[in-house]
């Protein structure tokens, strides 16, 4: 092995990783925005973020070691004056854009979550922000543009905390030996609290993804960037160990997925390790076939613009949807990347470097009042520009409105609904309700209880947002939503003794995710699923209505990503053939079945096109909730068949 001498060496095939890391994370997001099921190019590509932090564990350490070793102390106020003057501006600059542009991509009825989101970003908190906000990371409907700075957040708690640990094995006369020791110990520590938590905690807490910044701490501490392999045999096995570690990388990026397929308490590890292994081989031997690869002229330059490239694709990517431009996929991803191309050259030209440099803002005491300023007055924009939550976004089935019997315009059964009570999640308050505007009312001010009623029936509606008709505490994703249980058990009871209905519409896709059971237990079989709709329609029949289920069908096609299990279409036809099954055990309290793919998919054996006659879509661009025009549609469609049921025969499950 080569002697070290003494000053950090800089080695471009550090530089290519990065830029391959970066370009994994883009792939993996361009396919899992707007892909469905996450299978696009990158299926593993996310993993490139674990990459970077043991990269950047590798770097960050390597440079302080060299410090400790010069001086036998760490200057942490220099340190910490780096850390943000690299990162901090050019962050700053892209959070006031994303603020600038909230009214275009966040749902409406979410400035006060935007704003804290905002703040929790330049604070270096997101990823324990998202946690506390107990939002499901990667699986809403409505992905915010401050998703990604999660793993920021991470990386600058690392920065804040391990310059102290190295201070303090200086200030106690340590050596290299005892830093790598600390940090194997550590990786340990933090890969054995991921074996015990949720995939969504496991993913985002500092804590658990601790073990991979460490690795490549514990790297620098035996490797230093200045070594070389002295023999030619030593960098022949650092070539191999290069060449391996790049294709176990590769392997993993291919076939990792998301949800991944392996449990992150051991697919973050294997992943860390090998990019170790990586990262070893290309310092030992920088002039070996796998160190040439990665110091390719577009990989470095990519990597030296990562920062950028991350800060803003995301942003640009959650803005900049095929509905929003009008064109397809392969025209929309290239208007995402040349404005990522463009935003990132700006960046590094007008902020990063100049910054870096000390071009600009050589004196940082102005630095921190104006960056609060401008964020406040951004904030404060972005809040004014989100528009009130529509009425699907907050219903909570505490108001009921009604829409009174009318004039009959179809023929009806003789023994026909006359008293209805609509019972669900987001779904039917899209179409009952729309966007609220300027209303207070939560449910019943939109189409379908008014379709209803000139169909001579008295409708109401109780529709809970994000909860399943079935009394159960579902998990999405890890997640346990307890505030579902608590709020049917407050509202249901009153929503049936207030509406008094002969027939209860069931309209629900929440009741597809799995159910945590009394002894901790979380149940996602068909099984189960059918005893809990079962129990459920046995309460419903004590107050003397009928259920007629209605199966939502997939999402819209391009939108999988936002569906329970994963797959919209699978879990769907699960709970299609649910609803089926309870429906043929309980024909006297269950009439019947309306498939709501029959108007949707319009017989697609494959997909959910969700095209209208007149061109547009009946869902929005979440692909699950109703527009406009679609809820008068669909609602005109499943109006005329809850007009039909004869509540003395029930009804077959219903085509088009």
């Amino acid at each position: 092995m080569g002697e070290s001498t003494g000053a950090p060496a800089h080695v471009r095939a550090l530089d290519g990783l990065r830029g391959a890391a970066v370009l994994g994370v883009v792939a993996f997001h361009l396919a899992a925005l707007d892909g469905g099921d996450r299978r696009g190019l990158l299926p593993g590509g996310w993993l490139g973020v674990d990459a970077f932090f043991t990269l950047s564990g590798f770097l960050i350490t390597s440079l302080v070691l060299v410090e400790m070793t010069g001086s036998g102390r760490v200057d942490l106020r220099a340190f910490w004056r780096r850390r943000v003057r690299r990162l901090q501006p050019a962050a700053l600059v892209a959070v006031v854009a994303i603020l600038a542009t909230a009214a275009w991509w966040s749902p409406a009825g979410t400035g006060t979550a935007v704003r804290g989101q905002a703040v929790a970003a330049l604070a270096g908190m997101a990823n324990w922000q998202t946690l506390w906000s107990h939002h499901a990371y990667a699986t809403g409907a409505s992905p915010s543009a401050f998703e990604h700075f999660w793993s920021l957040a991470v990386e600058e708690q690392f920065y804040l905390a391990w310059p102290l640990v190295l201070a303090g094995v200086a200030l106690a006369g340590g050596r290299r030996r005892a830093v790598g020791l600390i940090a194997v110990v550590g990786a340990i520590g933090s890969w054995a609290l991921l074996a015990t938590t949720s995939l969504q905690h496991g993913y985002l807490r500092t804590d658990t993804r601790m073990g991979s910044i460490l690795v490549g701490a514990a790297l620098a501490a035996v490797l230093p960037l200045d070594r070389r392999a002295g023999t030619p045999t030593g960098r022949r096995w650092a070539a191999i160990a290069a060449a391996a570690g790049l294709a176990a990388t590769a392997a993993l990026w291919l076939s990792a997925g998301w949800p991944p397929r392996t449990g992150l308490s051991l697919l973050l590890p294997a992943h860390a390790l090998v990019t170790a292994a990586v990262l070893a081989g290309v310092v030992l031997a920088p002039v070996s076939r796998p160190a040439r690869l990665l110091a390719a002229r577009p990989l470095v330059a990519v990597g030296r613009v990562s920062y950028g490239v991350y800060l803003w694709h995301w942003p640009v990517f959650v803005l900049c949807t095929p509905e929003r431009l009008g064109a397809g996929w392969a025209l929309t991803t290239l208007v995402r990347l040349t404005l990522v191309a463009a935003l990132t050259a700006l960046s590094w030209h007008f902020v990063e470097h100049p910054v870096r440099r000390d071009l600009v803002l050589r004196r940082t005491r102005l630095a921190l009042p104006v960056a609060v300023t401008l964020t406040l007055v951004a904030a404060g924009l972005a809040v004014h520009a989100v528009r009130p939550a529509p009425a699907w976004a907050r219903a909570d089935g505490r108001v009921l409105a009604r829409s009174p019997g009318r004039v009959i315009t179809v023929a009806l059964p003789a023994e026909h609904p006359h008293r209805v009570l609509v019972v669900g999640d987001s779904i039917p308050t899209s179409l009952m309700a729309g966007d609220a505007g300027g209303e207070t009312l939560q449910v019943g001010v939109g189409k379908l209880l008014d379709q209803l009623g000139d169909r001579g029936i008295e409708a109401f509606g109780g529709t809970i947002t994000g909860c399943p008709v079935t009394e159960q505490v579902i998990v999405i994703d890890g997640v346990r939503w307890d505030r579902c249980l608590v709020t049917q058990r407050r509202v249901l009871p009153a929503a049936m003794a207030t509406a008094r209905p002969d027939l209860v519409v069931w309209y629900a896709r929440q009741d597809a995710y799995p159910a945590l059971l009394p002894d901790g237990r979380v149940d996602g079989s068909r099984r189960g699923m059918e005893d809990r709709l079962a129990q459920r329609v046995a309460w419903f029949a004590h107050y003397g209505a009928k259920v007629l289920f209605v199966a939502p069908g997939p999402n819209r096609d391009g939108h999988d990503a936002y569906a329970p299990r994963g797959s919209a279409r699978r879990s769907m036809a699960l709970l299609d053939r649910a609803f089926h099954a309870v429906a043929a055990q309980h024909p006297n309290e269950v009439v019947g079945v309306i498939r709501m793919a029959d108007l949707l998919c319009d017989g697609a054996r494959r997909g959910c096109p969700d095209r209208m006659p007149s061109g547009g879509f009946y869902r929005d661009t979440d692909g699950v909730h109703f527009t406009h025009e679609g809820a008068a549609a669909a609602g005109a469609w499943l109006a005329d068949r809850i007009a039909a049921i004869d509540l003395s025969r029930g009804a077959a499950p219903s085509g088009r």
